[in-house]
């Protein structure tokens, strides 16, 4: 909520006294299951009476419980049935209202469930996509004069993590169908903010391909947002795969953020450099809820961002949920790299613009082995937030003894590449291939911690390489770029 703070007293200031363009505001709600929804019904929330959808009688109606997405849906996924309900446009339409109360919330949804690029469902000119796109503009040519598209909200990957052959391809699956549904629908244009949602690591379609795609899109596409599934806790599921209400709830309000962001984002051309603050490492003490005071933020800055990443280890495979730095949640990087008693890195990250310390308050979803945790922060400025591309972050990790681990990312030149390894050694000390270095104990003299940060010096692929002089197990790790802004 913080963020989302920022980002809307940011956009006041920028334009103080213009008012909003139409009275209509209109969003597409665009991709697979996770973007109709099939949350239980709580009744515990209602979409603004002034919302309106376009309806299953292809009319303006007040939108009542749920959100029609077109023909194609079944009567599995319409109410009343108690297991398949409502989808994150609820709340998003909420928070929008409550930001925006002058303005009515008009909503076209052309979500189809297992949809997506692997099967043709999103691919220009297949009946599926024909079909969507037929609808927006349909409902769009049934509006008021003074209405005005605002933004194309998205949630798509599970069929596509299920189809291994064309993993490699769905960056520019994604990129080419942006551009389509902005030249294909009659009142977007290249400059149609369009919201990419995360994906929550523990469904059971979930695929770091298709996370890292969808949070990288920022720096792929000008005008384009990330809605993020970590804020302010990791999303749960009811079913393995589709999000619970609290986490739609959650969704909602990083749907609002993600279009904001999406707004602000006219150009991904880096315009300065990227300069690194001082790593530095923070034992965690055992706990579900486990917290450091005092932790260094660097110089206090606009442009600032907060590099944070988790180590722990334990004998069940244990990683964070939440990360808050003072009262501000970070936002989860990539893939949690983690497992059954090995060393496991989560990377984090968030715009920080004040104070010079905070407190660092970290949950776990177990509790870690006694002195098995840490934490290395970073401060950054002049970068961009989210993964500087779709091979912008990647892990890897080794349970038998080894003295060297490593993987590779895509960076670009003058790119931040920043690392952290932990293992467990009777000597712990490491050596990383990046311009800065720190090395640590946990707490338990035996758990090493390591990181590194350092600027690309070349574009292309940037093999990421930790040695150790001595033998070290269970060893985890993890590597982050992030891109000039």
């Amino acid at each position: 909520m913080f963020q989302i703070g920022l980002a809307l007293e940011a956009a006041r200031r920028a334009a103080p006294s213009a008012p909003l363009p139409a009275p209509h505001h209109v969003f597409v709600v665009a991709g697979d299951a996770n973007a109709s929804g099939r949350a239980p019904e709580t009744d515990l929330d209602v979409y603004p009476e002034s919302a309106r959808h376009w309806a299953a009688l292809d009319s303006w109606a007040p939108v009542g419980s749920r959100l029609y997405h077109g023909p194609w849906e079944t009567g599995a996924v319409a109410r009343p049935d108690p297991a398949a309900n409502h989808g994150w446009a609820r709340a998003f339409a909420n928070a929008y209202q409550a930001a925006f109360p002058d303005n009515a919330v008009h909503l076209i949804g052309v979500a189809r469930d297992a949809s997506g690029f692997a099967n043709g469902t999103w691919t220009r000119g297949n009946s599926a996509y024909e079909a969507a796109v037929a609808r927006v503009n349909a409902a769009l040519a049934a509006l008021p004069g003074n209405a005005v598209l605002r933004g194309i909200l998205w949630h798509q990957g599970d069929a596509d993590s299920q189809a291994p052959a064309t993993l490699a391809g769905y960056a520019n699956a994604l990129d080419q169908c942006i551009d389509n549904l902005r030249e294909d629908i009659a009142a977007a244009n290249g400059s149609t903010p369009f919201v990419v949602g995360g994906h929550a690591p523990l469904s059971g379609l979930y695929h770091p391909v298709v996370q890292n795609t969808c949070q990288s899109c920022v720096n792929r596409k000008p005008h384009t947002g990330y809605a993020d599934p970590s804020v302010p806790t990791e999303a749960t599921l009811f079913d393995g795969l589709h999000l619970t209400a609290a986490s739609n709830a959650a969704m909602g309000q990083a749907y609002l953020a993600g279009l904001l962001e999406a707004e602000a984002n006219v150009s991904t051309a880096p315009t300065g450099p990227v300069t690194p603050g001082g790593l530095a490492h923070y034992p965690l003490p055992r706990a579900i809820v486990s917290s450091v005071a005092g932790v260094s933020l660097g110089t206090a800055n606009a442009d600032r961002i907060i590099i944070l990443a988790v180590t722990a280890r334990s004998d069940v495979a244990i990683r964070p949920i939440s990360v808050k730095v003072g009262a501000i949640p970070l936002t989860r990087a990539g893939t949690p790299e983690l497992g059954g008693d090995l060393c496991g890195v989560t990377f984090y990250y968030g715009r920080i613009p004040f104070g010079t310390s905070a407190t660092v308050e970290v949950t776990f979803d177990a509790l870690c082995y006694n002195g098995q945790a840490a934490i290395a922060v970073l401060p950054v400025y002049g970068a961009r937030l989210h993964l500087a591309n779709a091979a912008g972050y990647a892990s890897a990790q080794s349970a038998v003894g080894t003295t060297a681990i490593g993987t590779t990312v895509e960076a670009e030149q003058g790119d931040l590449v920043v690392a952290l390894v932990a293992g467990v050694s009777n000597t712990p000390a490491a050596t990383i291939n990046l311009a800065q270095t720190l090395s640590s104990i946990a707490g338990n003299v035996k758990y090493g911690v390591y990181s590194g940060a350092g600027i690309a010096a070349s574009t292309g692929p940037f093999a990421l390489s930790c040695q150790f002089p001595l033998s070290h197990v269970r060893v985890g790790l993890g590597v982050l770029v992030l891109r000039p802004a």
